[in-house]
């Protein structure tokens, strides 16, 4: 869905009661897109770049990820936490 509008993408997760994981800051945005509209997002923050080193990142947080109720919710999941909004 590379160049849908942020909230046609949403739309179709929460159509397929599907969690949306990104690296898009703005499809996380709850001022734009209220929780409410949406089944959740999981927004990754790696700090570093390359597909490789994304990968490897959103691998080691998988686990934890996972323990987390996710949706119904914006995640932003970062190197150092796991904030949940």
């Amino acid at each position: 869905m590379t160049g849908t509008p942020d909230a046609i993408v949403l739309a179709a997760a929460f159509r397929e009661g599907r969690i949306l994981l990104t690296l898009d800051k703005g499809i996380a945005n709850v001022i734009q897109h209220p929780v409410h509209t949406h089944g959740g997002v999981v927004l990754f923050r790696p700090g570093m770049s390359g597909r490789a080193s994304v990968v490897q990142f959103i691998r080691s947080r998988l686990a934890d990820l996972l323990l987390c109720e996710l949706a119904n919710h914006v995640t932003v999941v970062s190197d150092r936490r796991i904030r949940i909004r």
